[in-house]
């Protein structure tokens, strides 16, 4: 959902997204497996399954200002921005050879203030463009075990310790000059 408003050489943006996301993934035996109880999965049967349930929103808004610097249609501009990106997910496990169950629940915000500036001519414009994400970096395991080979084809692996997540910050810097056709 998403609201703007423009008046005179300004202009002012809101967006707001929702992401609920549903996941079952599983690993399949690839021979006869024993499990703790006794019994025997067979090929093909389920030895881990895993439920994600993703809960993540997105909040993006930003407003730009243009300024005519003379008579011949040359504006300069600028423009700020702010995105905020909340990752939200839960995963219930359950390993069916070692019969036990697992519950986990993670969750960050990642926000990037942006900038930018602007120059427009008739027949062709530059833009300056910056922005620095604040956040965590990609979701790692600690001591990097998993409870399924990493080969196990199109299926999302949980892992079994205890997730790190680390901070980070990327700085971009993006500097483009367009040149309409007509």
């Amino acid at each position: 959902m998403g609201i703007s408003k423009s008046a005179e050489q300004s202009t002012f943006g809101l967006d707001v997204v929702y992401e609920p996301i549903w996941s079952y993934t599983w690993a399949d035996a690839a021979g006869p497996v024993g499990t703790v109880s006794g019994t025997t999965i067979p090929a093909g049967g389920k030895t881990i399954e895993n439920h994600f349930r993703f809960s993540n929103a997105i909040v993006r808004m930003g407003v730009s200002q243009d300024l005519p610097f003379d008579h011949a249609g040359k504006l300069a501009g600028f423009q700020l921005g702010l995105a905020v990106h909340s990752i939200n997910y839960s995963l219930a496990q359950r390993d069916n050879v070692e019969a036990r169950s697992r519950n986990l629940t993670e969750g960050w915000i990642e926000w990037t203030p942006t900038w930018g500036v602007s120059v427009r001519f008739p027949a062709w414009e530059v833009r300056y463009r910056g922005s620095v994400t604040n956040g965590t970096g990609r979701p790692g395991v600690s001591d990097n075990r998993f409870l399924a080979p990493l080969d196990a084809g199109n299926i999302l692996v949980a892992p079994t310790g205890p997730l790190s997540l680390s901070g980070v910050r990327v700085m971009t810097h993006q500097v483009s000059i367009s040149f309409p056709f007509r």
